[in-house]
């Protein structure tokens, strides 16, 4: 019963994260620690371990769409996957409690953001600056987006690309500690500072999450925080869930799907406080 369980919150956690660019972990953590109560830090080193399935699997769609920016996401991927070894040391030593309560503030975090997503202008791409070519030896260079609808490539330039080096060290910890990938940071802040339109964003740090979660996993599961049944039913539903979820996310509006997604974060972030405090 406990592996249908498993399967039924990874599928749900990778259909949902994927479409909302958010990743799985963020929903899959705390439903396993609240529903089936699993220790915090089990999970998170079970969602590591599944950021890897979510990469791959939303990468092999978004890849075949054109919408990952490889080289700029490679850039970013030094200061993060340093970051994530950090964030795993400093979790698998932090108190239970201390981290839930890390936890509950990143969920909360996670709800605003959606939450200004939907409410900002109807083009959330409107301060994106569209370019006419590549311009492949600017750094950070100019990134290609294949628009679904028309099949035309329109490039635009990435900015600051050094301001979000230093930021993605951060995500990478935060990622690394939490077990969350790292979309929850990298995805606004791509969006905000880089200017990326947001599907590019969502893709890009889709690609990203899968070596934030190899690094962070590996010292979790060196300091034993590892269930090998728990973890190879999630990878099952999250496989099928992430592919699923950016398959739609590419189709749908998906403003009542980040509505629930705000219900359910909220909820749930109350729930963890509450049963850990």
């Amino acid at each position: 019963m406990e592996i249908l369980a498993y399967l039924i919150i990874g599928f749900t956690a990778g259909a949902v994260g994927s479409m909302v660019g958010l990743g799985g972990a963020i929903i899959m953590t705390p439903a396993l620690t609240i529903l089936l109560n699993v220790p915090i830090k089990s999970a998170i080193g079970a969602s590591l371990i599944a950021l890897i399935a979510t990469s791959v699997m939303s990468t092999a769609v978004y890849s075949k769409k054109e919408l990952i920016h490889y080289r700029y996401g490679m850039l970013l991927l030094i200061l993060m996957v340093s970051g994530s070894f950090i964030g795993s040391a400093i979790g698998v030593m932090m108190d239970a409690r201390l981290l839930s309560l890390f936890f509950v503030a990143l969920m909360f975090f996670a709800a605003g953001f959606l939450l200004y997503q939907v409410f900002q202008n109807e083009n959330p791409d409107a301060r994106v600056e569209w370019q006419n070519n590549e311009e492949p030896h600017r750094f950070p260079p100019n990134g290609v987006l294949l628009e679904a609808h028309s099949g035309i490539r329109k490039f635009y330039r990435v900015q600051h690309g050094v301001v979000m080096m230093f930021i993605s060290g951060i995500a990478g910890v935060i990622s690394g500690m939490l077990g969350v990938g790292g979309g929850i940071i990298q995805v606004p802040f791509m969006h905000a500072i880089n200017r990326m339109p947001i599907k590019a964003a969502t893709a890009t740090s889709g690609f990203m999450i899968g070596y934030t979660g190899m690094a962070g996993a590996l010292v979790y599961v060196i300091f034993g925080q590892f269930e090998l049944i728990m973890t190879s039913a999630l990878v099952l539903g999250i496989l099928t869930g992430s592919q699923a979820g950016a398959r739609l996310a590419i189709r749908l509006h998906a403003r009542w799907i980040i509505y629930l997604v705000i219900v359910v974060l909220t909820v749930a972030a109350i729930r963890l406080f509450m049963k850990v405090f």
